[in-house]
């Protein structure tokens, strides 16, 4: 039962996953991508992220139960380039899990992300960090029914940039989603794991 709020978390991390990702404070972010290939150019507003579940490994976990999620994809759209003073951010436009036991259904309110750099010693190193805002879950599992939210700014994990891995981009999700409303069988908090590659761009750096 306490699984259902699982399988919200799996679809709220999944959106966010697929798009940005940010902490910290406000400051200068770009995304770069190829275009032509071989050559880094700022990804421009517009550009639309891709990213699908790497087999089996998203896990959502609530009350001691763990259900895995076979299949899923993130799909989002850069909204703010990023500049000398500001963080590229932009909107999830589809989310979707599949093959995810026991649950019979899940919805997923699209909401927004940001990327972060991540500096090392003060130079941007390709890799970033995600947040998201404003993404509720609604998830009905074992029968059971659970609304859960990531609340503003929430912490989803990180972004390995093709600098990094030589090859695409990968984000590797770690968050906790709040219950909003549902059953007094939900768990108060679910908590999520997954990682996915970034299928477009085929090259993705956060600077």
């Amino acid at each position: 039962m306490d699984s259902l709020k699982m399988l919200g978390l799996a679809a709220v991390a999944a959106m966010a996953l697929m798009v940005i990702a940010g902490a910290g404070s406000a400051s200068a972010t770009t995304l770069t991508c190829t275009n032509p290939p071989g050559t880094k150019v700022t990804c421009p507003v517009g550009t639309e992220l891709d990213a699908s579940v790497e087999g089996g490994t998203t896990r959502l976990t609530a009350g001691g139960v763990t259900i895995t999620c076979a299949t899923g994809t993130v799909k989002g759209k850069v909204e703010n380039a990023g500049s000398a003073t500001e963080t590229v951010s932009g909107k999830t436009t589809a989310v979707t899990v599949f093959d995810c036991p026991s649950c019979s259904a899940w919805e997923v309110t699209n909401g927004t992300l940001e990327f972060h750099t991540e500096n090392n010693g003060g130079l941007a190193n390709s890799n970033g960090t995600l947040t998201g805002n404003g993404f509720t879950v609604h998830t009905v599992c074992f029968g059971i029914t659970c609304n859960y939210i990531t609340g503003n700014n929430k912490h989803l994990g990180t972004l390995t940039g093709s600098s990094t891995t030589k090859v695409t981009a990968t984000f590797d999700i770690s968050t906790e989603l709040e219950k909003e409303s549902g059953s007094f069988l939900c768990n108060n908090l679910a908590a999520w794991e997954g990682s996915y590659t970034v299928t477009s761009p085929d090259w993705l750096d956060v600077e």
